[in-house]
């Protein structure tokens, strides 16, 4: 499935060449191709890349520091500085997911519709988000804990936990939402896009 994927360091403690190795296993995975070339936007502590078709995507690969990463068309082009970003998604139009890093901080966001989905998981200060649940399933072992009666209540409940997964620590970013970690390393999740 087309879309952004990508690890982060929230705890900035593991090394460059852990990030970059969970994130071509992240790639392999989605595309279902072990000998899948990674095409990625490395910083100091996070790993990011795009899969997909290219012709939907209007923004250069890979990003310019402090630009969006763009899966989809987004119109507007967002604030260099990841932490402005997550404000101005709102200013955005078109389908989209995008990611937005400088150094500084991050930002993911996607469009009022969820055209492109991103799953994340978070444990442990690792941070994966991927357009499918298995990307994600990439990550060490507590990510990928299942929940506790996870099918039965994703069953029972239905459309509205469509954020949820069956898995305790993998979650899905709503249509509107952005995933915004700060420079301590604390992530949170925000509606946006109204």
């Amino acid at each position: 499935m087309p879309g952004l994927f990508g690890v982060v360091d929230l705890k900035r403690g593991r090394g460059g060449r852990d990030l970059h190795g969970l994130s071509c296993e992240v790639a392999r995975r989605l595309t279902r191709q072990p000998n899948y070339k990674c095409d990625l936007h490395r910083t100091e502590w996070a790993v990011f890349g795009r899969i997909g078709a290219s012709f939907h995507d209007n923004t250069p690969w890979p990003a310019e520091p402090g630009q969006p990463a763009v899966a989809g068309i987004l119109h507007d082009p967002l604030a260099s500085m990841a932490h402005l970003a997550a404000r101005r998604f709102s200013e955005a139009s078109g389908f989209f997911a995008a990611a937005c890093e400088d150094g500084q901080g991050l930002a993911v966001a996607v469009d009022r519709r969820g055209s492109i989905p991103i799953f994340f998981g978070l444990e442990d200060g690792l941070l994966v988000f991927a357009p499918e649940v298995k990307g994600v399933l990439a990550a060490p072992r507590p990510v990928a804990r299942a929940r506790s009666g996870g099918h039965r209540q994703l069953h029972g409940v239905g459309p509205s936990a469509r954020h949820q997964t069956l898995f305790r620590a993998v979650r899905r970013l709503r249509g509107g939402q952005a995933l915004t970690v700060d420079r301590s390393g604390s992530a949170s999740v925000s509606t946006q896009l109204v």
